[in-house]
């Protein structure tokens, strides 16, 4: 039986997925934790710094309105 020749896309997909599960392995579970703490903490500060960014944008702009 031949073997099915992969796109490229195909190979990329395949190396990814066993590329994560690798990288953990050899973790202890209480690193794995404290790592996705922090990526965690890391992503929510950065929604909150794209939302006060919003708001303070979309109050000078109110404020501009207001004063014409």
């Amino acid at each position: 039986m031949a073997k099915k020749e992969l796109t490229l896309k195909e190979h990329l997909q395949r190396i990814q997925r066993k590329g994560g599960k690798a990288r953990w392995e050899g973790v202890p579970p209480e690193e794995r934790s404290a790592y996705a703490k922090k990526t965690v903490a890391a992503r929510w500060a950065k929604v909150k710094k794209k939302a006060t960014a919003k708001n303070s944008v979309a109050k000078k702009t109110a404020g501009s309105k207001k004063a014409s």
